[in-house]
């Protein structure tokens, strides 16, 4: 899983940015991406962690409804996969004025999951 990472990163992140169809893209919004992508993998790999093995049992270990309540590790990757390149693409897609602030929402929102997941004592496990 830590190479798809590396690679979504260190290859997917530039090449669309240097894309015919994703204008106007700048460093700043390059940084963004970055930082949204990161916060998505630690985010979900804090929620494998917690619904293995802080919550194994139950069966609210998720607050995402497009996730569900207790996801399996091969659904929290295809979710993560999913959703990182739907930003992604999005992020493309949108005109560069409102670019910046649709990259500023999501990232406030992965902040926010993955302090929620450290909070109650989720691992880290890269």
């Amino acid at each position: 899983m830590r190479f798809i990472f590396l690679a979504l990163l260190l290859c997917l992140v530039p090449l669309a940015a240097h894309a015919e169809w994703c204008r106007d893209w700048t460093t700043q919004h390059t940084g963004q991406e970055v930082v949204f992508q990161t916060l998505l993998f630690i985010d979900t790999r804090l929620t494998i962690d917690g619904c293995e093995r802080l919550y194994p049992a139950s069966s609210k270990c998720e607050a995402n409804p497009l996730v569900g309540r207790h996801p399996d590790r091969a659904r929290m990757n295809a979710v993560w996969l999913g959703v990182g390149a739907g930003h992604l693409l999005i992020s493309c897609l949108l005109p560069a004025r409102w670019r910046a602030d649709w990259n500023a929402v999501t990232v406030v929102i992965e902040g926010f999951a993955v302090m929620q997941w450290i909070g109650v004592g989720a691992r880290f496990r890269f």
